[in-house]
């Protein structure tokens, strides 16, 4: 889950999708609906973690939720049972401070809480955040999946003003060679956020260049998403769905600095990774892996 020797495209590329959605110039990282207040530098967070949305210090974040039911489908080789959707009570999601997530909740009114899902952000293969938006109407999704020989887990989370939804999914199976027999259970919860997501974690160029850079022992383009190259301490590569003054980026290992070049010949111009410094002003940052 970490980067070690390779320059990775594809987190590359989460920092140059916001350049269509920002029109270019300016500040253009996450909102936080917290106005331009700085937020503390967390550098212990991982690239890409939900962890982000965690207070500074905090072991964990609870995050209450409502209108949640949960569906639950068994499969053995002779049967197949589909558990009708039953409502959860005193529903929270909690996102602790190395990234994980569960989802606690009552399956009856006075019912004792329990967790009820869980994944573990070290054992995830995919999971990424993004926010977009202005300071006073950020958007948040976070999502991601684990995949284990005999279970899977796959989440969606999504935190706006006004609407949010939070789609958990389950596998598990259970087999056994010498009967040859098996039973597959399928869970889903849906719920609504009633607190909402925000964004806790400094994102700037320090940040990209602790993670995609030459503090994490970069030195290889690794080609997977774009074709590319590192020269001179710096990454190149180019974005043909990207708006044409945003086709050409440059990355910089050392400092983190993200640019743009209309040619592959002209000057390249800084694209800001801080957070908006007007409320007016529209962003988008995501991180992944």
């Amino acid at each position: 889950m970490t980067f070690t020797s390779m320059f990775k495209a594809g987190a590359a590329l989460s920092l140059a999708g916001l350049l269509a959605a920002c029109g270019g110039g300016g500040n253009s990282a996450s909102p936080t609906g917290s106005g331009a207040t700085p937020l503390p530098e967390l550098p212990a967070v991982a690239w890409a973690s939900p962890a982000v949305f965690v207070a500074p210090g905090a072991a964990s974040k609870s995050f209450a939720m409502e209108n949640c039911t949960r569906r639950i489908d068994i499969n053995t080789n002779t049967t197949s049972q589909n558990i009708p959707s039953s409502s959860l009570y005193t529903a929270s999601l909690v996102i602790t401070s190395s990234g994980d997530i569960s989802m606690k909740a009552a399956t009856t009114e006075t019912g004792a809480i329990s967790t009820l899902w869980n994944t573990v952000f070290a054992n995830m293969q995919n999971t990424a955040w993004s926010v977009s938006g202005t300071t006073q109407t950020p958007s948040y999704t976070i999502n991601g999946n684990s995949n284990g020989r005999d279970e899977y887990q796959n989440f969606n989370i999504y935190s706006a003003q006004g609407e949010s939804s939070v789609n958990l999914y389950s596998y598990s199976g259970q087999r056994d060679s010498s009967t040859n027999s098996y039973t597959n259970t399928y869970a889903s919860i849906q719920c609504n956020l009633i607190d909402p997501l925000a964004l806790q974690v400094n994102v700037d160029a320090a940040r990209a260049a602790k993670n995609l850079g030459t503090a994490a022992g970069v030195d290889t383009f690794d080609n997977y998403d774009v074709p590319g190259r590192i020269e001179g301490g710096k990454a190149f590569w180019a974005d043909s769905g990207a708006m044409p003054q945003f086709r050409n980026l440059r990355f910089d290992l050392a400092t983190g600095e993200l640019a743009s070049n209309p040619s592959t010949t002209g000057t390249y111009s800084s694209l800001s990774l801080s957070l908006p410094t007007a409320d007016t002003q529209f962003g988008s940052y995501g991180e992944s892996l």
